[in-house]
C-alpha cells in the first residue's frame, strides 16, 4: 500500500471514506443484508463504526491489534469445553443423529444441521447446570440464522427426541437449583 505518492494514512483514508460514503445508508447493501438477515439492519452502523475506528487505530499505531473475542474468560472457557467435546464426540453423536432418521438418506441431511445437533447434545451432557429446554431453544435458534427454512424444525425435532432418550437412559446429569428432580 505504501509508495513513494502515497501513506498508510492516505490509504487508511480511502477506505474510511468507502466506508462512509459508499456502505452507510445503502439502500441496496441493506436490502441485500435483511433478506440474509433481518438483525443485520441493527448491526450494519455498529461494524461500519467499528472498521473506521480500527482504521484510525491502525492509521495512528501503525501496527492492527486484534479485539478479544470473548468479554469473559468464563464464556473463552465455556466456548473451548464445548467446542473440544463436540470434536471428541462428533462421530458417536452425528450417528444419534443419523439413527434417528432412519428413513433419510444421510446424505440428504444439511451438515449445519447436523453440527448444531452435536454441539446441543454436547451441551445438554457437559454443561450439567445448563437446562435441558434452554439448550434445545438455543440452538434452534442458531439454526435460524445459519442453515435452512426449515432446519429449526429439524433442530429442535431431533434434539428434543434425542436428549429426551440420553436423560432417560441416564446419560444426561443435572446438577443446580431447578434441575435436580
Amino acid at each position: 500500500m505504501e509508495n513513494s505518492s502515497r501513506s498508510l494514512e492516505e490509504d487508511i483514508n480511502l477506505v474510511k471514506t468507502i466506508y462512509e460514503q459508499e456502505l452507510e445508508d445503502n439502500q441496496l447493501l441493506e436490502d441485500i443484508l435483511e433478506d440474509s438477515s433481518i438483525l443485520w439492519m441493527d448491526d450494519l452502523a455498529y461494524v461500519i463504526n467499528t472498521i473506521t475506528k480500527n482504521l484510525d487505530t491502525i492509521a495512528k499505531k501503525k501496527f492492527v491489534t486484534v479485539p478479544s473475542t470473548f468479554l469473559k474468560e468464563e464464556d473463552r472457557q465455556f466456548a473451548l469445553r464445548l467446542l473440544t467435546q463436540s470434536f471428541i464426540k462428533s462421530q458417536e453423536y452425528s450417528q444419534l443423529v443419523y439413527d434417528s432418521v432412519s428413513n433419510w438418506d444421510s446424505d440428504r441431511l444439511v451438515a449445519t444441521d447436523i453440527a448444531l445437533i452435536v454441539q446441543g447434545i454436547t451441551e445438554a451432557v457437559y454443561f450439567e447446570t445448563i437446562p435441558l429446554k434452554v439448550t434445545i431453544n438455543e440452538y434452534v435458534e442458531i439454526s435460524k440464522y445459519y442453515s435452512t427454512p426449515n432446519s429449526k424444525v429439524f433442530v429442535n425435532g431431533l434434539l428434543d427426541k434425542i436428549i429426551g432418550q440420553m436423560n432417560k437412559d441416564g446419560k444426561i446429569v443435572k446438577s443446580g437449583r431447578g434441575l435436580v428432580g
